[in-house]
């Protein structure tokens, strides 16, 4: 939830949606010797308290929040799973609701966990954005920044 926090401090009018399902990922197993989602998520809820008023905590997967969800965003901060079919398929859905103008933030555009190249969140996006000739790419570098 750092990043929440940051937000919240720094952009004092924006209202933030934080969705993560806080379990634990394969792949952070090589850095993170035992992860503790549960404690993760408490500590999120903890941070955020002070921000209730303009923060909404979903803890679902976020198919499950894409299918539920019925809002558009200004901005929208994907970086949940790095594997190229869920990097996809969160892009996909991110566009849908993406207000006009609005940006999409892809986090960890470079990851390079999986030894085939397309198994990594690259492989995810640049299909998306060979279908979608109306998006923009304001940047590129860890992140990759994209306006709609």
């Amino acid at each position: 939830g750092r990043s929440a926090v940051h937000i919240c401090e720094q952009f004092r009018l924006f209202k933030i949606t934080v969705v993560d399902p806080y379990i634990e990922y394969k792949e952070l197993n090589k850095y993170v010797k035992k992860q503790n989602m549960e404690q993760t998520f408490n500590i999120l809820k903890k941070n955020l308290t002070r921000f209730q008023d303009r923060t909404e905590i979903f803890r679902l997967t976020s198919d499950k929040f894409f299918e539920e969800n019925k809002k558009e965003f200004d901005i929208i901060y994907i970086d949940g799973s790095h594997h190229s079919k869920d990097v996809k398929k969160d892009f996909e859905n991110s566009i849908k609701i993406i207000k006009k103008n609005g940006i999409i933030i892809l986090d960890d555009f470079t990851w390079n966990h999986y030894k085939n190249i397309n198994e990594n969140p690259i492989g995810g996006i640049f299909p998306v954005l060979e279908n979608n000739p109306h998006l923009k790419i304001v940047s590129a570098s860890n992140q990759l920044i994209i306006k709609n």
